[in-house]
């Protein structure tokens, strides 16, 4: 596989041939997970925005982006 200059391998016979516990890549996601929303969570300057940020957390895409965009609006008002 090649990206613009730099070309990358990949050795899909010896990938099949690790073991099929995916259990510690599961922790990393939750780990990530759990690392973006403390990282939303410090970076929220005001109370309303962080208020949208935690509701923005049980919300699908479509309405997470549109929160978003009032958020991106409320910061050109300041």
């Amino acid at each position: 596989m090649r990206v613009k200059d730099e070309e990358v391998n990949f050795d899909v016979f010896e990938a099949m041939s690790h073991p099929k516990d995916h259990k510690a890549c599961f922790h990393l996601d939750a780990l990530d997970k759990v690392c973006m929303i403390q990282e939303k969570m410090v970076r929220c300057s005001s109370l309303l925005e962080k208020t949208l940020m935690d509701a923005c957390e049980d919300l699908n895409e479509k309405k997470e982006e549109l929160i978003n965009e009032c958020l991106i609006d409320l910061d050109a008002l300041k």
